[in-house]
């Protein structure tokens, strides 16, 4: 085997472990994540019926958000080396949003 295969097979372990790594660390914050919503709707439990309907709401929209996060986990788990990087992408801009989702409904 030349210098150069070998250098190519570790760039795509590289890939494959950073990608594992990627995988766990949001899949970890989604259950983090999951833990304020459980809470989210224990206040909208307890709100009066305007502010039931707008923590409701915002739960929702970061229900939505959540999903749609991990169904891209589920394509980027199953998608080739170069792929990665661009499913990467997307869910590093679902993140912001689903953060500000996150902010906007604890303030």
């Amino acid at each position: 085997m030349d210098i150069h295969h070998s250098d190519q097979i570790r760039v795509k372990v590289d890939n494959l472990d950073n990608k594992r790594s990627y995988l766990l660390r949001k899949s970890e914050q989604l259950r983090q994540w999951q833990r304020v919503i459980d809470n989210l709707m224990v206040r909208a439990r307890k709100a009066d019926v305007t502010a039931k309907a707008g923590l409701l709401n915002q739960i929702d929209k970061i229900k939505a958000k959540k999903v749609s996060i991990e169904d891209q986990l589920k394509q980027i788990a199953a998608s080739g080396e170069e792929q990665w990087e661009t499913d990467k992408a997307f869910i590093e801009q679902r993140w912001k949003e689903l953060r500000k989702a996150f902010s906007d409904s604890t303030t």
